[in-house]
């Protein structure tokens, strides 16, 4: 029986940015995946569509195009934002949290956001695409520290990314 791991990212279907990130993250920690586990994304085209009508359709189809063979995971990879210093981003995420849990699907963060995590900076919206390629073309996964990857709690340029997939794609 397989699994397939369904990354629901905040970027849009044109720029896939995050879908980046994520697949370098996974093809350098855990080389090839197994046969049994397929990875696919649904690109949300920001936070605030997390539990739009459309996405939880998009779900909803995957997972049942997907029965037959296994069980999906569903996996929410989010960028905090401000949390600690805005209050109306603090409370988007707690909500996002608790739609997770409540569906039991997975929660990945990236503190304050997948650049800083990635790159050590915020990048500015027209420059993200350009700075996605470049970080998978210079292969700077390499230059990421693990432990970053990581983290139990949210700080700058740390995410629970390898956490989670630990759990996923090793432990089974």
């Amino acid at each position: 029986m397989g699994k397939q791991l369904l990354f629901c990212v905040e970027t849009d279907k044109s720029t896939r940015t995050d879908v980046i990130y994520i697949r370098e993250t996974i093809k350098h920690f855990f080389g090839a995946i197994p046969d049994t586990v397929k990875v696919d994304f649904i690109c949300m085209g920001g936070k605030n569509k997390y539990k739009n009508r459309n996405i939880v359709r998009e779900i909803k189809d995957k997972t049942r195009m997907y029965a037959p063979i296994g069980k999906t995971e569903v996996i929410y990879c989010v960028d905090t934002d401000k949390y600690e210093s805005n209050a109306v981003q603090k409370k988007e995420l707690e909500e996002i949290f608790r739609y997770c849990d409540d569906n039991n699907y997975r929660l990945v963060w990236f503190c304050h956001d997948v650049e800083e995590v990635y790159l050590g900076k915020t990048v500015e919206d027209s420059d993200k695409k350009k700075a996605s390629i470049e970080f998978q073309k210079n292969k700077k996964i390499e230059n990421v520290d693990k432990k970053n990857l990581m983290s139990k709690t949210m700080g700058k340029a740390k995410s629970n990314i390898l956490s989670v997939l630990e759990e996923l794609i090793r432990k089974g």
